[in-house]
């Protein structure tokens, strides 16, 4: 087993209705993530990508192209929220 500590995002302004992208991340384990989530403004949406070269990006879907790579919606202000998701079968993921 595989326990590792990583900054994703240093603080970053990120305006209503736009979007904010962590630097990729070589990802070797299976089982579930475990994030704590900080927050001061709005409503949160944080999802995953994936991408087997660090170059092209995409947004997993199911069959019925629902979002798979969601880790948390509409999370408001908090000074500390664990939050544990699914990762993607992915080489590399960005948030």
């Amino acid at each position: 087993m595989y326990i590792g500590k990583a900054t994703l995002l240093e603080s970053v302004a990120v305006l209503q209705g736009t979007t904010a992208y962590t630097r990729s991340h070589l990802f070797t384990t299976s089982g579930y993530c475990h994030v704590i989530l900080t927050s001061t403004g709005g409503s949160l949406t944080i999802t995953q990508q994936g991408s087997f070269d660090e170059t092209n990006w995409y947004d997993a879907v199911n069959p019925y192209n629902e979002p798979l790579g969601t880790v948390c919606t509409a999370q408001g202000v908090t000074s500390g929220k664990y939050i544990q998701y699914p990762p993607l079968l992915s080489k590399y993921v960005r948030f």
